[in-house]
């Protein structure tokens, strides 16, 4: 399975940037708070990457599956979690 491709993806996941989200009003908040607009950008770009790839494996997800905000939250790509 590929890894996430945006060169940030990891040091997002690992500063649990989206770690327990439940919406996106939490998510806007989080990344507003980053320290400059290069940073917000590229936080905004690994999130739409995560959410696209959860969103296309949602039409296959098993009952007890992770739903898409955990997955995103994890670190999930194309079912497994990478960074």
């Amino acid at each position: 399975m590929p890894k996430a491709k945006h060169f940030k993806a990891a040091a997002f996941v690992h500063s649990q940037l989206f770690a327990g989200l439940t919406s996106f009003a939490q998510l806007e908040t989080r990344i507003a708070a980053l320290p400059d607009e290069k940073a917000r950008g590229h936080a905004f770009e690994v999130f739409a990457e995560a959410y696209k790839s959860a969103s296309m494996d949602g039409a296959a997800m098993q009952p007890g599956e992770p739903t898409a905000a955990a997955k995103i939250s994890l670190g999930w790509t194309n079912g497994i979690m990478s960074v």
